[in-house]
């Protein structure tokens, strides 16, 4: 079988057969990680391939929990370091990853809060607007779940 080289044909695939695909996954996850490695050497450099691997894993890394708190992890932390120093497109995919994953990464919801608390202060409506629902739609699922 040929390695797929579309990511949207990869996701379709690798939701209905995860195990099958997985040797593809870790090869664009691997992909994604040298990516965040190189933007961290060049803050300045395109963003295009990261949100484009981003969106993709976004949807896809739910299915191999062994990575997904990396992944995790790794976003969590750019964020918390550097939020205000990404391209708008960037910034938003990043916390969206976030928001999709805290739960497979056995992370409590408080903490992305906290974090969407903390990067208020950038000026982006758009992300604003996308953490204020976050915020809002967890806070009221809490409380009915306590």
């Amino acid at each position: 079988m040929a390695p797929i080289t579309s990511l949207a044909t990869l996701q379709i695939v690798i939701k209905k057969d995860p195990g099958s695909y997985y040797d593809d996954f870790l090869r664009q996850y691997q992909h994604f990680m040298n990516e965040i490695e190189l933007y961290q050497l060049r803050p300045l450099s395109s963003t295009e391939t990261l949100v484009s691997l981003a969106d993709f894993l976004n949807h896809t890394i739910i299915h191999y929990p062994k990575e997904v708190k990396e992944y995790f992890s790794t976003i969590f932390q750019m964020i918390e370091k550097k939020a205000d120093q990404f391209e708008p497109t960037m910034r938003l995919k990043f916390f969206q990853s976030l928001m999709m994953t805290f739960k497979y990464a056995e992370v409590s919801s408080i903490v992305v809060i906290k974090l969407a608390f903390q990067t208020f202060n950038i000026f982006d409506k758009t992300l604003t607007r996308v953490l204020y629902d976050f915020i809002y739609k967890e806070i009221k699922y809490n409380s009915k779940t306590k």
